[in-house]
């Protein structure tokens, strides 16, 4: 019961260690101060990450994160991080500088999309930011068809559509060309999500 009530304690600090067996977090918890060891079951508590780049002597300091499919993310933007003290603490921490880090990637994706092409834009950044920032052009792009046809511009829609088909062309070229593995499938989910957009 003692037990029970201990890693309850420590599920309820971080709630992901809810999705680990019993086993896995008695693991965990018994090498908290050895991140290089925890970090070996950092993808059953963040989904998509598969790694991570562990460095200094001892290897505390995390300075890159690992996707799954090896797309490597730099922590540029916020700096890397220590992972000290009691791991609860250091994975809470370590989400936040995540979250930071992507938020200030996908705001400079967004201002270096709005300056170049996408074609050549598209290999500049994260996969997932790709997506986020292709999304959130053809909703904003969508809004202002849609307000140019209520004041007024009746080709509002149809120019817009005519853009997005031409941009969708555009990929259709880059992944007939060769490409690296993660290029190739970046451009095959935005030819996806645009095709369906």
């Amino acid at each position: 019961k003692d037990l029970a009530d201990f890693l309850e304690a420590k599920k309820r600090i971080f709630p992901r260690f809810y999705f680990l067996s019993t086993t896995m977090l008695l693991d965990i918890l018994s090498n908290g101060n050895r991140p290089w060891i925890i970090e070996k079951s950092i993808n059953a508590m963040f989904q998509g990450v598969a790694k991570l780049t562990l460095t200094g002597d001892p290897a505390i300091t995390v300075t890159q994160l690992v996707s799954n499919e090896g797309e490597v993310v730099d922590l540029k933007k916020t700096g890397s991080i220590k992972l000290s003290g009691k791991v609860e603490d250091y994975l809470g921490i370590l989400i936040t500088r995540i979250r930071e880090e992507l938020l200030a990637q996908m705001e400079a994706s967004i201002e270096d999309y709005k300056k170049r092409e996408r074609k050549d834009w598209l290999f500049d950044h994260l996969a997932q930011l790709c997506i986020v920032t292709t999304q959130w052009s053809w909703s904003t792009d969508t809004e202002q068809a849609f307000d140019g046809m209520q004041g007024g511009d009746r080709e509002a829609l149809k120019t817009f559509s005519t853009k997005q088909i031409s941009m969708l062309g555009d990929l259709i070229t880059l992944v007939q060309g060769e490409l690296e593995k993660l290029q190739r499938r970046k451009t095959m989910n935005l030819i996806t999500m645009e095709t369906h957009s």
